[in-house]
């Protein structure tokens, strides 16, 4: 598979003659051209590093370049081809872009030599990030032990290293952004390259455009507001809604199906459903069933609420909003579930109107679920269909 040959490719990359990185006469302080000048993108890479990239067929090359030295620490970016591997779609609250790179991602770390496959640590699953002014992006993160020689003990030893991949789409074109760094991605780790070099490659990211004619304007987009200056970030053509954010959410999807990140690890999303012919009080036993292949311990906190009112006996449950759906036509669930270490807190609304279901989705890490809620219930409250 042509993946597991650039895999290869990078690895023979890395241990090649070294020259000099271009000093790029926009280069942002600290950082140096790497992509060729008549490339359709420009990538810069950490000011010192070493240029070993390399064509691999006629047409594509391999970008990279290491830190000088005995280092083994580097980055790479390639085009690849583009993820075909397709999944069930059957989380309305899951972007099927992102499912589609889970598969991409879970079938490479299959191709990695058993020596490194087998001290592998998933420390971040792919999701939705930015790179540059790129339409879509998707980062992972992972750790593994690798036999490298050690100078002070003259022999070769286990070593953490850790792997940051962005997987970059733009158009009908798919990229792969590798850096690959001795040591771990804990705050605490200072002696390890990862860490020490990790605010350099964040700005490489955050530097990366695709020329005129690709991706989105380096700039952010102009949106509609509100009398309360809550930003209009879906299309009602593409998705059949009006969803207003506050300006300091970051959209990172917005066509049929629109997520945004509000902090903190935090984030919303509203999709019609994909599931049909379900009632919006049974929804929770499909979701729940779907759910549980993926994540763990999955803990009920209120499920099936609806708007119904109080009596002598059962005081009435919080007042479920989605927009302007009539409030007997919706029902919410809030759960916890953990996944990746982390545990994480779930606020999900299913409503209906004439044709259509929708899903609104807000997660957040357990911890800091509260901070965001009268956030969302006035995102919600703003929802038109």
């Amino acid at each position: 598979m042509k993946k597991i040959s650039l895999y290869l490719l990078c690895l023979a990359l890395l241990t090649a003659l070294l020259t000099s990185c271009n000093k790029g006469p926009e280069a942002p302080e600290g950082l140096v051209l790497l992509s060729a000048e008549d490339e359709a993108f420009t990538l810069y890479c950490p000011e010192g590093w070493s240029d070993v990239s390399a064509p691999y067929n006629a047409s594509e090359k391999v970008y990279a370049a290491r830190l000088t030295g005995t280092s083994k620490t580097s980055v790479t970016f390639v085009k690849a081809d583009m993820p075909t591997d397709g999944v069930a779609l059957t989380d309305e609250g899951t972007d099927p872009t992102l499912a589609r790179i889970k598969v991409y991602f879970d079938n490479s770390l299959s191709a990695l030599p058993e020596g490194i496959k087998s001290t592998l640590s998933v420390t971040l699953s792919p999701e939705a990030t930015s790179f540059g002014n790129a339409p879509k992006a998707y980062k992972a993160i992972y750790t593994y032990k690798y036999e490298s020689f050690d100078y002070e003990l003259g022999d070769y030893a286990p070593t953490d290293f850790t792997c940051m991949q962005i997987f970059v789409i733009n158009g009908e074109d798919f990229y792969i952004f590798t850096y690959n760094a001795h040591g771990t991605p804990a705050a605490e780790d200072t002696e390890g390259d990862y860490m020490k070099y990790l605010e350099k490659i964040q700005l490489s990211i955050d530097s990366f455009s695709f020329k005129e004619g690709g991706g989105r304007p380096a700039s952010d987009p102009e949106y509609e507001r509100d009398a309360d200056g809550y930003c209009l970030v879906s299309d009602r053509r593409l998705a059949g809604f009006d969803l207003y954010l506050p300006e300091s959410a970051r959209v990172v999807a917005s066509s049929g199906y629109v997520e945004a990140r509000l902090g903190d690890g935090a984030g919303v999303s509203l999709s019609r459903a994909t599931d049909t012919g379900v009632k919006v009080s049974d929804y929770w036993k499909l979701r729940k069933d779907n759910l549980s292949r993926i994540v763990e311990n999955i803990t009920e906190l209120d499920v099936n609420i609806i708007n119904k009112p109080a009596t002598e006996d059962e005081p009435a449950p919080r007042r479920v909003v989605l927009g302007d759906l009539a409030e007997n036509r919706v029902a919410a669930y809030e759960y916890t579930y953990d996944f990746g270490g982390k545990t994480y807190r779930v606020y999900q609304i299913m409503g209906v109107d004439s044709f259509n279901g929708y899903v609104f989705t807000y997660t957040a890490e357990a911890d800091a679920f509260e901070e965001h809620l009268d956030e969302v219930n006035k995102i919600l409250e703003k929802v038109r269909f």
